[in-house]
């Protein structure tokens, strides 16, 4: 399709004619909407497919779902100190999503598409090397 710059006056005759400029001028901008609409819906998709491949890929818990249930223990899965509301409290670690606590995931990573500040247990975290974490940040 060809585009000629005409001057408003111009479209205004033309408009008395029969021509349809600002009604085709409005369907090119609709139709260009749509297009930025249809690309941000498949770029969306394509980071949520991203994110699921790296999830399952890494075998992480970043979804509550499953993680092990709150009630399921009173004690760190790794240092076996007993949780209490005052001073211990328990957390899930994003890896194997086993109850743990702050002394025992102090550790935070950054996954590229799942997410930053990522709570890893201690022992999680060291079956990987520095590098390795820090290569899944940019993945």
């Amino acid at each position: 399709m060809q585009f000629h710059w005409v001057h408003s006056k111009q479209v205004v005759k033309l408009e008395e004619n029969g021509y349809g400029v600002h009604e085709r001028f409005m369907k090119l901008k609709e139709n260009k909407h749509e297009n930025q609409t249809n690309n941000t819906m498949k770029s969306e998709i394509n980071v949520t497919n991203k994110r699921q491949e790296l999830i399952e890929r890494y075998d992480l818990h970043v979804d509550k779902t499953s993680w092990k249930k709150d009630n399921s223990s009173d004690v760190c899965s790794t240092c076996h100190d007993p949780f209490s509301k005052a001073w211990k409290w328990k957390h899930h670690c994003r890896k194997c999503g086993e109850l743990v606590c702050d002394s025992c995931s102090k550790e935070r990573v950054t996954i590229a598409f799942v997410g930053g500040n990522l709570r890893i247990c201690d022992t999680c975290y060291k079956m990987k090397t520095f590098m390795e974490w820090a290569k899944l940040s940019v993945e």
